[in-house]
């Protein structure tokens, strides 16, 4: 689960978090991204090539709805390949 986003109510439930899932280009498969066994909760992801040291941690809850998120940019390049790994890029 994605932490540290704005709360928003979902069927008149808040959430505060999002589970992240890819597709492939024609949305037969959505895979559920799970991170690496050895992450604890709290810990950033990252995508493979990609030095989050240069990204600095939000300083408030994201809203990935709002025109200046950066979330609709990353969900485009967010994929699923035909082994079932989930990619970024």
């Amino acid at each position: 689960v994605v932490a540290n986003l704005k709360p928003s109510k979902l069927r008149g439930i808040e959430s505060k978090g999002m589970v992240l899932a890819a597709s492939n280009a024609d949305h037969t498969k959505v895979e559920v991204l799970e991170p690496p066994s050895s992450a604890k909760p709290g810990d950033r992801i990252s995508a493979e090539g990609i030095d989050i040291k240069e990204y600095p941690l939000p300083s408030k809850p994201i809203n990935p709805k709002a025109k200046t998120s950066v979330w609709p940019k990353v969900v485009e390049d967010l994929t699923v390949g035909e082994d079932g790994i989930a990619r970024f890029g």
